[in-house]
């Protein structure tokens, strides 16, 4: 017996300090848990509480961001050379180009100066077409600075001048001639009254 209880109190001593080691490492885990728990609860009642701040700068950029592909979607086809603008089958501008080129570099934005040279889809046309417009730019407006010129596949829509010109005589025509009301008023206002039954 007195062998035995060495050997009994050595196995129970063993047996008693695991399992306060695992039980310590069980509580130490159990607190870890609950201190995210409470972090995370902490983070949800503040996120509640300023609810629409963090979404308002991401909704108002959302909001804007087709407007913002509109506007210089619009600035390219203001700027844009189509056929119209270099003289016939030749990468030559004509004076409709070179007043057209004049004017996006004078009355552009400095950020809205770049042009847009419609592409030829034959031959290297649109190449020599683009060096005639940079070289146009250098030697009459040296002082616009350096201009960006690129190709652009977006057809403007135009109209001929003869089906714009019937379009507006048509409108003009079909307008009324315009006319003052006749004199034979009465003076108290209108002439029809609540009771006439004529």
């Amino acid at each position: 017996m007195r062998v035995f209880l060495p050997l009994t109190l050595l196995i129970t001593f063993g047996l008693l300090s695991t399992h306060s080691a695992a039980a310590s490492d069980w509580s130490r885990r159990a607190k870890l848990k609950f201190e995210a728990w409470k972090a995370e609860c902490h983070h949800a009642w503040h996120m509640n509480n300023i609810w629409p701040e963090p979404y308002i700068a991401p909704d108002r950029a959302a909001c804007r961001a087709p407007f913002e592909v509109m506007v210089a979607q619009g600035w390219q086809e203001q700027n844009t050379l189509t056929d119209d603008h270099f003289e016939h089958d030749k990468a030559q501008l004509s004076e409709t180009g070179r007043l057209k080129v004049a004017d996006i570099l004078i009355n552009s934005p400095e950020q809205n100066r770049t042009i847009f040279v419609e592409r030829v889809w034959e031959g290297p046309a649109t190449e020599d077409r683009i060096r005639e417009v940079q070289k146009f730019v250098a030697q009459r407006l040296p002082e616009a600075g350096m201009v960006q010129v690129e190709e652009t596949i977006r057809r403007r829509p135009t109209m001929s001048g003869e089906y714009t010109d019937n379009v507006l005589r048509g409108y003009q025509a079909s307008q009324p001639t315009p006319r003052l009301p006749g004199a034979g008023g009465s003076a108290g206002g209108s002439s029809a009254t609540a009771g006439d039954t004529n």
